[in-house]
């Protein structure tokens, strides 16, 4: 058995069977093009596939050697990928600029950095393993733009429409180009380096000679280095706690107690990860976990509290109550004691809304109860949120907040 044969007989073992086979065959008949920067979201889309499961067997497949990862940092204007990096670490600088957009860019992790995965060269030689062979188009198409930016079959005749003339240039090499510009704001660049001119053609024409030389969560030990400091413009905050955990234990005994708050964060883990979310850190009886938007976060805190229920009414007891609390806003990503951790005020606000819950209720706040998808969710489930004024510590005004009955 050759090793990317055993490699692929661990991914079926390890992950979903539909996303571990979906993905044998595209390394088998995929296209190279396809086989570049995939997103496995997309990838997911195309085969419905389940996406939390698709983007499990990509990170397995990675770990096995058949795909390589990738973190971009992209650029929000025109969607460049300006900087390529195997871990979180290379994205490290307090700026980036793109040269098309003449423009800079502070990175945020939710809004600028995408984690992509291109077959491994071990497994199946494509084009993109050596860039500076591939077509001009196909690089454009592969390298410079990122795998969000979707681009049409017929992306040469687009580029041919805009573009006065284009040479390729090896490594040290120089070139003189005699070109007639028309009478308007002409950009020179270069797509490896990002460099770039701008020229404001004016006058009479004139025959010119141009000169023109670029999470979390998936690998353990890919954590930001100590001194990073990454902004998120948003991501939604979950805080939960038993409520008379201490009164419980001294009821029913220190291993019964245990046994239940170790089944309690069980069921919260497999909670979280159903709904794309991740737990960041446990304290004592209490879960921070993080969520990529505010109706995934409640759709979570409902299953808990459901969870929570289904235990007690088996143990004909109410031994296990969860108080909830749930804030989206900008935070920053930072390491703390080697692990990755979030801090702001939006952390701060989250935390203290959660102290805010009575027993099994859910309180949220005012860009929860605003996010649409979060409104259908308790449309359907005839829940109405009960708004209510509370002052909170360490904020100095009073806060609204809506508690989920």
């Amino acid at each position: 058995m050759s090793n990317s044969e055993g490699a692929f007989s661990v991914l079926r073992q390890s992950s979903d069977l539909a996303c571990a086979s979906a993905i044998e065959q595209a390394v088998s008949e995929a296209s190279d093009r396809d086989l570049c920067r995939v997103n496995p979201i997309a990838f997911a889309a195309k085969r419905g596939l389940d996406e939390e499961k698709t983007i499990a067997a990509f990170l397995h497949a990675s770990r096995l050697g058949i795909f390589e990862l990738s973190w971009n940092v992209l650029c929000p204007g025109c969607g460049g990928v300006l900087e390529a990096g195997t871990t979180l670490k290379t994205i490290n600088r307090d700026e980036y600029d793109c040269g098309l957009c003449a423009a800079g860019y502070k990175p945020t992790l939710d809004e600028m950095v995408e984690v992509t995965f291109t077959v491994s060269p071990r497994v199946r030689r494509i084009g993109a393993h050596s860039p500076d062979t591939l077509p001009e188009v196909e690089y454009y198409r592969q390298i410079f733009w990122s795998s969000g930016v979707d681009l049409p079959e017929t992306l040469g005749d687009s580029l041919a429409e805009f573009t006065v003339d284009s040479i390729e240039l090896g490594p040290g090499e120089k070139a003189v180009l005699s070109v007639h510009l028309p009478k308007e704001f002409v950009i020179v660049f270069d797509p490896v380096t990002h460099g770039t001119q701008f020229i404001d053609v004016k006058g009479e024409p004139t025959n010119e000679r141009l000169t023109n030389q670029t999470f979390r969560d998936i690998y353990r030990t890919d954590t930001l280095d100590v001194d990073q400091r990454l902004k998120i413009t948003s991501l939604t905050f979950l805080f939960t706690d038993l409520k008379g955990s201490t009164a419980l234990y001294e009821r029913v005994g220190d291993l019964v107690a245990y046994d239940l708050v170790r089944q309690h964060f069980h069921v919260l883990n497999e909670i979280v990860a159903a709904e794309a979310g991740a737990i960041v850190k446990t304290i004592g009886d209490a879960v921070m976990a993080t969520f990529p938007t505010p109706d995934r976060a409640l759709s979570a805190a409902l299953r808990m509290r459901e969870a929570m229920s289904r235990i007690n009414a088996e143990r004909k007891n109410e031994d296990l109550m969860l108080k909830i609390g749930i804030h989206e806003g900008p935070c920053l990503a930072v390491i703390l004691n080697d692990s990755q951790d979030y801090f702001g005020q939006t952390v701060n606000l989250a935390a203290r809304v959660q102290g805010l819950a009575q027993s099994r209720a859910i309180v949220v706040t005012q860009s929860v109860v605003d996010d649409k998808n979060a409104v259908k969710i308790l449309e359907s489930s005839g829940l109405q949120p009960m708004m209510q004024r509370a002052a909170l510590r360490g904020i100095a005004d009073e806060t609204t907040v809506y508690e989920i009955p």
